[in-house]
């Protein structure tokens, strides 16, 4: 709250934001927003089900993109966008009944491959304004070394362990390892199931790519929203990539949500190259979230949301083949 009411104490968001935003004209913009989040958000499902296989865990997408919905819901109201990752842990944990955990693993590596590929996404983005907008970011050059060696130095590892991986007798090594600090315990399980996806190189390379393009729809449902501003429109090519560069900084957990913290970040970095509506735009893109992922509440209070899961047990040929 008290980065919300600096927000507005500095004039970064103003009150009239919101006449501005519930102005009828703007209405198809708005939905044309909650679309790319909503095709985000079922691109996600799919890359979860892609996943979830590796593992022989077979889920329907209407069942796995409910799942994410609910997730997305969640990541409002718990701090750091990883509240959804703990409920859709949960759910998927209830659902096994043997060698309980190998899920949460893939749910991290879930959240890992959503990163990585922001990550990629935010180290081109700093590439690109430190040659062709440096003259604007002189202040903070120092600043995006540090960041981007720092971005750089996060990806060659994540190659290293997909190329390890692939490698039999380095699984077995880990596994060995795995197996004498955590025994046959939900850790355990965990492990397994990442090693599963380092198998085969394909698989996580696949994931990054459907990754990717979650990020790219995302980022294209908040662009739309300058739409809302008057006069001239920005330099759309310099706002995407300081935009891919705040969603990374709005990993880091602050407040319930983020709330007020990505807003912070995206007006600071906005400015940076010459627009002072970043606060206003990612608190567009705020609300058009929250509105699209009320379902995801909903669905999640649904009286037979524990029979639906059931269900999905009963019918995962997975799981019964395990059985």
């Amino acid at each position: 709250m008290v980065i919300v009411w600096y927000l507005f104490y500095s004039r970064r968001l103003t009150v009239d934001i919101f006449s501005q935003l519930l102005d009828p004209i703007h209405l198809p913009l708005l939905f044309m927003s909650g679309a790319a989040f909503i095709v985000a958000q079922m691109l996600a499902a799919f890359r979860l089900v892609f996943l979830l296989r590796m593992i022989d865990l077979r889920l329907s997408f209407p069942h796995v993109f409910k799942l994410t919905m609910i997730g997305s819901f969640f990541n409002i109201v718990i701090p750091g966008m990883v509240g959804g990752d703990i409920v859709k842990g949960a759910y998927l944990f209830k659902i096994e009944n043997d060698r309980r955990g190998r899920s949460s693993g893939i749910v991290l590596m879930d959240r890992v491959m959503g990163f990585v590929a922001l990550l990629f996404i935010g180290t081109v983005s700093i590439i690109y304004l430190y040659f062709w907008k440096r003259e604007t970011l002189l202040p903070y050059i120092n600043e995006l070394k540090v960041v981007i060696l720092t971005s750089v130095g996060m990806l060659m590892l994540f190659a290293l362990f997909v190329l390890f991986g692939k490698k039999r007798q380095f699984r077995m090594k880990a596994k060995a390892v795995a197996s004498a600090l955590f025994k046959e315990t939900i850790f355990y399980h965990m492990t397994y199931a990442i090693g599963a996806l380092t198998k085969r190189r394909r698989e996580p390379a696949y994931a990054f790519c459907i990754s990717l393009g979650v990020h790219a729809i995302s980022l294209a449902g908040l662009l739309v929203l300058i739409r809302l501003l008057p006069g001239d429109l920005p330099d759309i090519a310099a706002l995407t990539a300081v935009s891919s560069i705040v969603l990374l900084f709005g990993i880091i957990p602050v407040t319930p949500g983020n709330i007020g913290w990505t807003e912070l970040v995206a007006s600071i970095g906005w400015s940076v190259v010459g627009s002072a509506a970043g606060g206003i735009i990612f608190f567009y893109w705020r609300i058009v979230s929250i509105l699209f992922s009320l379902p995801g509440g909903l669905l999640y209070l649904l009286p037979g949301n524990d029979i639906l899961w059931r269900q999905a047990e009963a019918n995962d040929p997975g799981e019964t083949a395990q059985k």
